[in-house]
């Protein structure tokens, strides 16, 4: 991977629909370095003024209010919205035969991402997501160490992801009554799960899923599971405390572990033996992911580049996710029954 320095002057035209955070802190940043993808970018935002103060900030030349107004004006979208959104704004796009890139998740139900999907095909255009964990060179590693059956077959996946919820969010969307019913397992299950979708190769059975919420929006998580038959596993999620962070896999010849965040470094246990794996990683900063999925993305658009995740590619970790929620039960709470 190469974090280049393009300046094609046949940069496509491009929409950043949606001017939240992940626009102001991932995306906007990256675009400033791309000057020829800057140049043709077009901001968009139900809220004209926030649109506005972006494109100051980031010396973007355009932008407007209502994103059908340019259905017909770009090459590709950038989906950056609450995920409640992402389904039908995304549509609107790929009917009118733009390339999407759409933040994770994709969408709420299996059924939405499939439907996706088919309409990406059906206009010969590409549905990419930005599932950034598959980028970090120590997924990949673990990819590969398993592919290699480096631990043997793998007997038990544990992943712990926790801490105080701290996203700046501009439109606190996950936190307004009537805009999403989801929490943790909406925000950070669609890394996680398909993290292990991608590794093991595999769609999982839950077994048993657990949360906080009592159909509202829930702070902790976890999920038991089994996947390829005989591997066992646990995910657990919160947004109320500091967890591990980190994804062991013990197999029958040894144990990988890595940090949910670090991307740099894998560990492995093998032969009684501990290995430090530091794969080759160009990126110092995680806005250098952003880097290099804006010029994939732009790569996908000028048919120079296939996707670095499809839509398609999600699809199982999303069905995973919805089966969750329709099995979901309370974690024990005496101290309520108690009252």
């Amino acid at each position: 991977m190469s974090l280049r320095n393009t300046h094609d002057t046949d940069a496509p035209s491009i929409a950043l629909v949606g001017c939240g955070a992940v626009a102001e802190l991932f995306y906007l940043p990256a675009f400033v370095r791309r000057s020829s993808l800057a140049s043709r970018l077009i901001l968009v935002d139900v809220n004209l003024g926030r649109a506005k103060a972006m494109a100051s900030k980031f010396r973007i030349n355009s932008y407007v209010e209502d994103y059908r107004d340019i259905l017909l004006d770009v090459d590709g979208a950038i989906i950056a919205l609450p995920h409640q959104l992402h389904y039908e704004v995304a549509m609107d796009f790929l009917r009118s035969g733009v390339h999407v890139l759409c933040e994770k998740p994709l969408t709420e139900t299996a059924e939405q991402a499939r439907l996706m999907v088919q309409e990406a095909e059906r206009n010969s255009i590409s549905l990419c997501v930005n599932n950034t964990r598959r980028l970090f060179p120590s997924s990949k590693k673990i990819k590969e160490l398993l592919e290699d059956e480096t631990i043997g077959e793998p007997l038990d996946f544990r992943l712990e992801e926790g801490g105080e919820y701290n996203w700046p969010t501009v439109s606190g969307f996950y936190f307004k009554s009537g805009e999403s019913n989801y929490g943790v397992l909406m925000d950070r299950g669609p890394h996680v799960i398909d993290l292990l979708c991608w590794w093991l190769d595999s769609k999982p059975s839950i077994t048993c899923y657990m949360d906080d919420s009592f159909g509202g929006r829930e702070a902790v998580a976890a999920l038991d599971f089994r996947i390829k038959g005989s591997v066992n596993g646990s995910i657990k999620l919160s947004w109320l405390s500091r967890l591990k962070n980190k994804c062991v896999i013990r197999g029958e010849d040894g144990v990988l572990i890595c940090g949910v965040y670090d991307w740099r470094q894998v560990t492995l246990y093998k032969n009684d033996r501990l290995f430090k794996i530091h794969p080759p990683s160009p990126q110092r900063y995680f806005s250098d992911f952003a880097l290099e999925i804006i010029d994939n993305f732009s790569g996908v658009i000028q048919k120079r580049e296939d996707p670095l995740v499809t839509g398609k590619d999600v699809v199982n970790s999303i069905a995973v996710i919805e089966a969750c929620y329709k099995n979901r039960k309370t974690f024990p709470l005496p101290w309520i029954k108690a009252r």
